[in-house]
């Protein structure tokens, strides 16, 4: 578990998550299950998310400067008031940043997809981000049944089929698999989704079944 909690891609898709932000990693580093879990403190989080904001802002083509957060340690000196200011663009993105940081968490209901397709217009950069880092899927289970669908294709008398001859078939029959279910679905109707459901049961009975002969 600790291994995923330091995973930078894992910290980046809990970030953006406008549901929890920046929230989940404001801990106590004195409780209980933070000590018994590596959870990633709230600077450190922080600065994965601005190193991925400046990277991805050079990758859309806006060349700013890296985005860092002022230093409050940091001394005045004579000549603050004659530095050069800092570009619009510059500004713009790093209000973005921050805006992001200092605007309030959604409900816990609400879909993070249609808050990002909401205001992507608003936060350009992080949108993009969002849309690459809340695309990983949760659950194994899509992988783990095109698994078994190679299995069934990979017969022995199929032995000598190509390994992209495999996956072109796969694909295709992943790609096509819903327009032919809703093709029976007209052409058959009742009778086809009664032979679906009946399936659904036997599948259900079989996994059933097979769970109550491995308990001991």
């Amino acid at each position: 578990m600790n291994g995923v909690l330091a995973d930078e891609d894992f910290i980046l898709a809990a970030i953006l998550d406008p549901r929890q932000k920046l929230d989940l990693f404001e801990h106590d580093t004195n409780e209980e299950e933070c000590q018994t879990l590596d959870i990633p403190s709230l600077h450190k989080a922080e600065s994965i998310l601005t190193t991925a904001f400046f990277f991805e802002t050079q990758k859309l083509g806006m060349s700013v400067t890296n985005p860092q957060p002022p230093d409050p340690h940091r001394k005045k000196t004579i000549y603050d008031p004659i530095k050069k200011p800092k570009s619009s663009l510059q500004t713009s993105q790093d209000s973005e940043l921050e805006e992001y940081k200092n605007e309030g968490l959604i409900e816990g209901v609400e879909s993070p997809l249609e808050y990002w397709a909401r205001r992507g217009s608003t936060f350009p950069v992080l949108a993009s981000l969002a849309k690459r880092y809340l695309a990983i899927p949760a659950s194994t289970a899509g992988v783990e049944r095109i698994f078994s669908i190679s299995g069934a294709l990979g017969r022995a008398r199929r032995a000598r089929m190509l390994s992209d001859t495999m996956r072109n078939v796969i694909m295709l029959r992943e790609h096509r698999k819903p327009s032919l279910l809703k093709r029976l679905q007209e052409l058959f109707g009742a009778k086809f989704q009664r032979k679906a459901n009946a399936s659904k049961r036997r599948s259900a009975c079989t996994r059933k079944h097979s769970t109550s002969s491995d308990s001991p």
